[in-house]
């Protein structure tokens, strides 16, 4: 399989030792290949700054691609940190995106899916003022908003290019 050429380790102090630990910017586990992007970040900022539907508070979101892709049928997700991987990167969300398909999607697909995944984001506050990291759920087969703002043509498109790579894909077995 060919991936595209990133940068690797970065180093990240422990916040409570001090120890410094090396966070690879890529690495291939079994099939896949997880790439830290930061233009997946960046592209994230953009999106939540034009869409006042969108509330991330200070929660701190890592973003990468997953080649050839989550799967077959998966374009892109949202998951909340466990704590195991709050403790080891900080983190309170990870947004993946499958990079075969995000790559042949139009900038537009993209930011719309970008926001898909954003709006899963749900912080509350506790009693304490403390945030409290949750996942939310579609409003239907997607959130209302986006649905009045971008219609449907954008998961039509991430459909026929998932179809397009793999002829044997049910589209309807896509999920975002």
């Amino acid at each position: 399989m060919n991936f595209p050429e990133y940068e690797n380790p970065h180093e990240l102090e422990c916040f409570s030792c001090g120890v410094s630990v090396e966070i690879m910017q890529e690495q291939t586990i079994g099939k896949k290949r997880y790439i830290i992007d930061e233009s997946l970040e960046k592209m994230a900022k953009v999106v939540e700054l034009t869409n006042s539907e969108i509330d991330l508070a200070d929660a701190n979101i890592k973003y990468m691609k997953v080649y050839p892709n989550i799967s077959k049928t998966v374009a892109g997700r949202c998951m909340r940190a466990s704590k195991e991987l709050k403790f080891f990167s900080g983190c309170d969300y990870v947004i993946q995106m499958s990079g075969e398909l995000w790559d042949t999607l139009s900038e537009d697909t993209r930011k719309v899916l970008m926001l898909h995944e954003l709006m899963h984001v749900y912080v509350e506050m506790d009693a304490e003022g403390d945030p409290v990291y949750k996942l939310r759920q579609h409003d239907v087969e997607d959130f209302a908003s986006i649905l009045e703002e971008h219609g449907v043509h954008w998961i039509l498109d991430i459909r026929d290019k998932a179809v397009a790579a793999d002829p044997k894909l049910d589209p309807k077995s896509m999920k975002l």
